[in-house]
């Protein structure tokens, strides 16, 4: 009887705990990533599937990311009750910016009932997709964060560019550089090579400075190849040979990046470390790696960008609400970019169902339409990046982009503007360190392992007092749990440090980045909700234990190990 009541006990506690997990994950985590997007109230309606394709791990798992979050946020707003008379569920793919995943990948979604493509994410897997639809699968591609010039010369009408080309965003960026105040002495260009993003922007820089400033092309311009994820180091080694050489190191010189956000960081790095001080100029950063970067230090003083995602547009102020309500996290462009590509399409699907209410039946149909009806849908839509969005050979006829540089602290200011303050360098700034997050999870459990041990000692006075045994010493009891009632405690003690690792671990893991994001809000409302979490399986604890000696004379127990049983009634 005394290993059943040891079994029965530790089901009791293990079923406590879980109830802090179950509030914690279900109420108050809130989560950072859907797999499918939540659909509205009423199950009646007509279910389309949309597939998304991106990165979701290494090298660019920023930007994958950030696509689905903002066609999470777009399809929650469609699926919302009382909307469309369709609901749409998300089919996620991730092609781990691998380019060999594609075709494997086109192939099940062209098989399932997907109606329409969002993504890739980069412009690698992008043109795989595109041989892809050249051959024999007909499905939309809608790709908003594809930005390498070639790929809207290829000839299939099923592909969308949801943007403009890098071939527009340099011809600003370029123009920007040299009808400024002061024309660079020399402009060396670091481009990502073997890959059409890098290849395709190094092609654009010189097509335009050849087209529009020939001598300064042929006589001022360098640049220098690097293989994408690359290290500081390698980079530190790359810049020195320029260096060595007079390539446009100079103050009097600028350094035009050519690469994803990862990298442009890792230059900067560099750049910074052998203090090189010519101006630095990057199209469009991701906001997330580059607030990442300046929360590691990261002096981002005096870069300049050329950027559609203003601060001053009501509509991105709106997103950006929105966006961080759900996601608890900063947006960034390329989820904004996402956001308004998920509406252009859906607002395509509503005009196709329009005129055929029965297209949802037959999803090779409906696939077939879509492309005919993408380009008209423009107008139905209030785009949260602002600029001309009809549709010129494939793609965005404009997108209104701003030159802006960061100022000290991380914002932007104005292309001239010239920056006085002197940024205090990164061994003067306080360190966003994520260690010292370990330590109150250390803490917590110590305090539950505690509690085990008062568990028991609580249950022995509970049921002495049931059993009418009025004279409580509690140097008795403790002594008594210490002594045979052991066993049960530390058993108690392990599951609550089993258990509790998990809920903290939870936590830990988000903590490190809110500390690194600076977002202490969230990392106060979660170690919050956690803390409340616990007291919830507290309250479960004392309901499972105190409500059986209450009711015990109704109800037939074995007794507690240890317990003294003398003026007691055994019920076996």
């Amino acid at each position: 009887m005394r290993r059943v009541h040891v079994f029965l006990n530790t089901i009791k506690l293990a079923l406590c705990r879980l109830v802090s997990i179950f509030v914690y994950l279900t109420v108050f985590e809130p989560s950072s990533l859907q797999a499918q997007s939540d659909l509205g109230s009423s199950n009646n309606r007509p279910v389309l599937s949309l597939a998304v394709v991106g990165a979701l791990t290494p090298s660019s798992k920023s930007f994958g990311i950030a696509q689905l979050q903002g066609v999470t946020l777009a399809v929650d707003d469609y699926n919302r009750p009382g909307g469309s008379s369709i609901q749409i569920q998300l089919d996620i793919y991730d092609d781990k910016a691998d380019q060999s995943t594609i075709p494997s990948i086109m192939r099940r979604i062209s098989l399932s009932g997907a109606f329409a493509i969002i993504g890739p994410a980069n412009s690698r897997t992008c043109e795989f997709a595109i041989k892809q639809l050249e051959s024999n699968i007909q499905i939309p591609v809608i790709s908003p964060l594809c930005t390498a010039s070639v790929l809207t010369k290829k000839k299939t009408n099923f592909f969308f560019r949801a943007n403009v080309s890098d071939e527009k965003r340099l011809s600003k960026l370029l123009k920007s550089i040299m009808e400024g105040k002061t024309i660079p002495r020399r402009l060396l260009a670091f481009y990502e090579a073997g890959d059409p993003f890098g290849v395709g922007m190094l092609h654009d820089t010189e097509t335009y400075l050849e087209d529009s400033y020939s001598v300064f092309h042929r006589n001022k311009f360098s640049k220098i190849e690097y293989e994408r994820d690359l290290t500081e180091d390698k980079a530190v080694e790359l810049i020195t040979s320029a260096i060595g050489n007079d390539l446009g190191t100079k103050p009097e010189d600028g350094i035009l990046l050519l690469g994803i956000s990862p990298d442009v960081v890792t230059f900067i790095r560099a750049l910074r470390r052998r203090e090189v001080k010519s101006t630095i100029y990057v199209v469009e950063p991701d906001q997330s790696e580059f607030s990442q970067a300046l929360k590691q230090s990261v002096t981002l003083q005096g870069v300049h960008v050329i950027t559609s995602h203003s601060a001053t547009n009501p509509l991105i102020n709106k997103f950006d609400e929105s966006f961080f309500r759900k996601f608890k996290e900063g947006s960034a462009w390329s989820a904004a970019l996402a956001y308004d590509a998920t509406r252009l399409l859906l607002a395509a699907l509503d005009a196709a169902l329009a005129e055929r209410p029965s297209l949802y039946e037959d999803v090779q149909e409906l696939r077939a339409e879509i492309p005919s009806k993408l380009p008209n849908s423009t107008s139905k839509v209030d785009f949260v990046v602002p600029g001309d969005h009809s549709f010129d050979a494939g793609e965005y006829l404009r997108l209104a982009f701003e030159g802006l540089q960061y100022d000290c602290k991380g914002r932007f200011v104005g292309w001239s503007e010239v920056q006085n303050e002197k940024c205090p360098s990164p061994e003067a700034r306080p360190e966003m360190s994520a260690r010292p997050i370990i330590y109150p999870p250390l803490y917590c459990l110590l305090v539950v392992a505690i509690l085990g041990y008062v568990g028991s000692i609580t249950r022995q006075v509970i049921h002495r007092l049931a059993t009418n045994k009025t004279t409580i010493k509690f140097v008795s009891i403790i002594k008594d749990v210490i002594r045979s009632g052991s066993p049960i405690a530390i058993l108690e003690a392990l599951i609550s440090i089993g258990v509790g690792s998990f809920v903290f671990i939870i936590i830990l893991l988000k903590a490190r980045q809110w500390l690194e994001d600076g977002d202490s809000a969230s990392l106060i409302y979660n170690y919050g909700a956690a803390i409340l979490a616990f007291f919830t399986g507290l309250l479960g604890t004392t309901v499972l234990y105190i409500v059986p000696p209450i009711v015990g004379p109704f109800i037939k127990s074995p007794p507690l190990p240890g317990r003294d049983t003398a003026g007691s009634t055994q019920q076996d």
